[in-house]
């Protein structure tokens, strides 16, 4: 049976709602839980949803810049060969080329030397950052930073190769065959002559 609706008091402002009270009521056991089936799921991700995303684009952004790097690269070997060549020769009367090996050559050699001696500086700094660790004051667990050492040393060995490969190759296949066949000739020689004084002065003849 209805519960009868009480009466407003004398002086009271009207109700502005519509009056429901001969309206048809739901059982009480067929309502909804106040946090149930009325409440759409959230579409909002969580916090560590939104880290992780966030970690991927930053990840993503990395290698974009890296491969960008690395066409910027090819482009200017191209344009230390070519246009070196170019402008060597309409300056052929007042400029002369006395370097030991061809302009292309000398790119590759330069170009190689200059990413070997990135990789020494790197890895000199990874040395140094682990030198730190040992020597100062441990944030985290020795198991943890050797695990987070080798996966930057792999990372930096994989990008070092990379950037070895793609613009040392590139600046390789400019140099001409003949061109190739003299600077593998001439780096055989120096590496013959650079064991013969290393096998000199660590085993020295007898004294006359």
């Amino acid at each position: 049976m209805d519960s009868e609706v009480p009466e407003p008091p004398a002086g009271a402002p009207p109700n502005p709602l519509p009056d429901a009270s001969n309206e048809p009521r739901v059982p009480q056991e067929e309502r909804y839980p106040f946090h149930g089936k009325m409440v759409s799921p959230t579409a909002v991700p969580s916090a560590s949803a939104r880290a992780e995303n966030l970690r991927e684009r930053a990840k993503a952004g990395r290698r974009r810049k890296f491969l960008i790097a690395l066409l910027v690269g090819q482009v200017f070997v191209l344009l230390l060969d070519l246009g070196g060549e170019a402008v060597l020769h309409l300056l052929r009367k007042k400029l002369e080329y006395r370097a030991a090996f061809p302009l292309r050559t000398m790119v590759f050699i330069g170009m190689t030397g200059t990413i070997a001696a990135m990789g020494i500086l790197l890895f000199a700094y990874l040395g140094y950052r682990a030198a730190g660790y040992v020597l100062g004051d441990r944030k985290i667990g020795f198991l943890r930073a050797v695990g987070i050492g080798l996966r930057r040393v792999v990372a930096e060995v994989w990008a070092l190769g990379l950037i070895l490969g793609v613009i040392g190759g590139t600046a390789w296949f400019l140099i001409p065959a003949a061109g190739r066949l003299d600077l593998q000739e001439k780096s055989l020689q120096t590496l013959h002559q650079g064991k013969a004084w290393v096998d000199r002065h660590l085993h020295p003849g007898p004294k006359p």
